[in-house]
Formats: C-alpha cells, sequence, structure tokens
C-alpha cells in the first residue's frame, strides 16, 4: 500500500507540475516578451518552439537564457541552444534545466530544420525529458515534434507545429504535453513587425497570442504582447550588436505577478 501511495503521488506531482512547468520562459526572453507568439518568427529553436523556425542563420549560433516565474526561486529556468548550419538544412542541439533541488526537469532535445522550396521551410525535432522528484523518484519520457513555415507574401510568412505527437493525453501520465499552433509573422513597416498565433495544448483551452516588435532605432527593439490563457501582458527590451544580442522579457500574470527571462545570443 505505501508502495502504491508512493507512485500515486509521483504520479500527481508530475502532471499537476506540467503546466506550471511549461512557462512561457521555455522560449527566452523574446519569446517571452512577445506573448509567445513566436510559431514563425523565432530565430532559435527553443522549445516548444516551431522546429522550423530556426532561418535566417548563416554560421554557428548558441543562445543562453536565465528565467524566474512569478518571483519564486522554485520556478528558475535555465536554457542553452547551439545551431550550426549545413546550407540550406540546419541543426540544433538544446537542453533546459527547470526547477529547484525537490523538483527538477531536464529536457534535451536535437532539431532539424530545412527548405524544401524557394519559401518553404520543414522541421523536426526530438525531444528527451526527465523529471526528477524527490522521495518518489524519476520518469521520462520521449516526444517527437513537427513544424513547417511559408511564406504568403513579401511581408507576411505562416507556420505551424505539432508538438510531442502522439503523446499519452491521460493527466497521470503527460511529462510531455501534445499541443497544436498556429501563427502569422507580418511586417507592417520596416520599424514594425506584428504577430499572431493560436495554441492549444491537450485539456486545456486554446491561448491567443498576439505581440508587436517596434525598431526604436537599428540595435534596439521594444517588443509589446498579450495572451488569454493564462491571461497576461508582456514586454521587452531587445539589443542588437556586431555578433551579439541581448533580450530581455517580462509576463505579468494578473493574479501570479511577474515573470523575468534573459537571453545572450552569439553569432
Amino acid at each position: 500500500m505505501a508502495l502504491i501511495t508512493r507512485l500515486i503521488g509521483f504520479s500527481f506531482t508530475v502532471a499537476a507540475s506540467c503546466p506550471l512547468a511549461a512557462q512561457s520562459l521555455d522560449m527566452g526572453a523574446r519569446g517571452l516578451a512577445l506573448a509567445n507568439a513566436v510559431v514563425v518568427a523565432s530565430r532559435f529553436p527553443f522549445e516548444p518552439v516551431n522546429p522550423a523556425s530556426a532561418m535566417e542563420i548563416h554560421s554557428l549560433a548558441a543562445s543562453f537564457s536565465f528565467g524566474q516565474a512569478h518571483g519564486l526561486s522554485e520556478l528558475r529556468h535555465e536554457s542553452a541552444v547551439v545551431v550550426y548550419p549545413f546550407g540550406e538544412t540546419l541543426t540544433g542541439a538544446t537542453l533546459q534545466s527547470f526547477g529547484f533541488q525537490t523538483y527538477r526537469r531536464l529536457t534535451a532535445g536535437l532539431v532539424l530544420s530545412t527548405q524544401i522550396m524557394e519559401d518553404i521551410r520543414l522541421g523536426i525535432r526530438t525531444t528527451y525529458r526527465r523529471v526528477a522528484v524527490a522521495g518518489y523518484g524519476s520518469r521520462a519520457a520521449v516526444g517527437v515534434s513537427a513544424g513547417w513555415q511559408a511564406g504568403v507574401t513579401e511581408a507576411i510568412r505562416a507556420g505551424g507545429a505539432w508538438r510531442y505527437i502522439g503523446a499519452p493525453t491521460g493527466f497521470r501520465n503527460r511529462l510531455l504535453s501534445q499541443e497544436l499552433s498556429f501563427g502569422f509573422d507580418a511586417r507592417a513597416s520596416p520599424n514594425l513587425r506584428l504577430l499572431a498565433a493560436i495554441a492549444r495544448e491537450v485539456s486545456s483551452d486554446a491561448d491567443l497570442r498576439i505581440g508587436a516588435e517596434i525598431s526604436l532605432i537599428d540595435s534596439v527593439r521594444l517588443r509589446l504582447g498579450t495572451g488569454t490563457n493564462p491571461d497576461r501582458i508582456t514586454f521587452g527590451l531587445g539589443l542588437t550588436m556586431r555578433t551579439a544580442s541581448i533580450d530581455a522579457g517580462v509576463s505579468v500574470h494578473r493574479i501570479l505577478g511577474p515573470s523575468l527571462c534573459a537571453t545572450v545570443s552569439l553569432e
């Protein structure tokens, strides 16, 4: 009976932690500041962004993020991404850590993104996730995600992704949560970029995400956004230098307060 109780407790703890662990910090500071409306716009294949999004990278590039949700040290997030192009094909590796000593989630992924036609990209990502809860042990799962991007006009791109295809949908077994997403990236003017996306995770309501990126000067960008699930407003800044960029993002939950993230990228 004690063993059964511990197993049930472990399953419940992991399942209950998944929605919280899937905070928008997973998408880096730029994604956070744009309310995660980056199904098309992200340059780096952070989890769980569209794996076809690793574009506009022409040499070895790396990105590192650190964040904390709602002011709680227990909800700390670190991630690293390395991307290398082979012609029109890009390969990437990601590593993420979330949580603290009692609850720790480690996620590793391999990404492949390639251009199959003049303006169409496809991407695939394989993910390994391990969750350990003190006193209960650990569990692990492997998932596969796929995505696409295509040009609609010279100024508009569309894209979509299916995250963790075929992953279990039961609440207790949900180490990897299936999600469908679709979005647009529109260049409204040389200094204004508008983004919109809708994402729906299994057993959850859809999240409508809207973001705007404004170029204040050549090297500084202001970002604003809003989302519906959870209800939040977001904002941030990006600074681009010759071989590096620094991004900061804040997402303010109506009840739980702000989540913060900073990202440094090198190319």
